[in-house]
């Protein structure tokens, strides 16, 4: 292999090429659309990082509402809870409180499951209540279980 120099600074730029028009605009090119790629899934995440958010928010304040509805006393039906009670509720949500009632339970077998109803005959002491807490956009609905006996 045998190394040749340039004698003079003229010699060198006849024997390089250079870079044309056309290279420069393709990578320019290339490099407008990667970019336009970057930031529009860095906007797609933080919308999706808000809608997280929002979601976690709601599940916290469904867990709280229905803390505070199991410490209050026992609503016979047709019967409400308060849902302002010690709950920490950001004003861009609302709660919505649905309370059934548990059927009879001499007819609850390990065969038949109990049911419940919105409006029993009878209250047997026994309400499943779900705790519905929905962003105001509406797209972030989380709902909470939880049971309570007389």
């Amino acid at each position: 292999m045998t190394w040749r120099f340039a004698r003079s600074s003229s010699e060198f730029a006849r024997g390089e090429r250079g870079v044309s028009l056309v290279e420069v605009t393709l990578a320019t090119g290339l490099l407008g659309l990667s970019l336009a790629a970057v930031l529009q899934a860095f906007a797609a995440l933080g919308l999706a990082t808000g809608r997280l958010d929002r979601g976690a928010v709601a599940e916290g304040v469904a867990h709280s509402v229905a803390e505070s509805i199991l410490n209050q006393t026992y609503q016979n039906y047709p019967g409400t809870y308060s849902t302002s009670t010690d709950v920490a509720n950001p004003r861009s949500y609302t709660v919505a409180v649905q309370i059934e009632y548990a059927s009879d339970p001499a007819t609850v077998t390990p065969a038949t499951a109990a049911t419940f109803t919105a409006t029993p005959a009878i209250d047997y002491g026994l309400q499943r209540i779900s705790v519905t807490v929905t962003s105001l956009q509406g797209r972030d609905a989380r709902t909470t279980r939880v049971f309570k006996k007389r």
